[in-house]
């Protein structure tokens, strides 16, 4: 859901560390705590997307924008063609 349509969107470096915080905040409530030695304690960030096996949401974004991006070329390469053999 948080990746609805995030092709087309434009992430500043604000918006990239807000996401990074909330699905670090996500996992961390998934996964839960960690027990080192009988002391509880929350797991760290590289202990979570190695649970995760998942690239972060910024990462999967950004591929999707470069995907949208690859696409629409395509597109107008195809428009362009069939304009130009038109005209032929």
């Amino acid at each position: 859901m948080l990746a609805y349509s995030s092709e087309t969107c434009v992430l500043s470096k604000s918006d990239e560390a807000i996401l990074g915080v909330f699905e670090r905040k996500i996992l961390r409530a998934i996964f839960g705590p960690t027990n080192d030695n009988g002391e509880w304690r929350i797991k760290y960030n590289n202990e979570l997307y190695t649970l995760y096996k998942e690239s972060d949401i910024v990462t999967y974004i950004k591929i999707n924008q470069l995907k949208w991006q690859d696409m629409l070329f395509l597109w107008r390469n195809r428009a362009l063609q069939e304009e130009f053999s038109l005209q032929w």
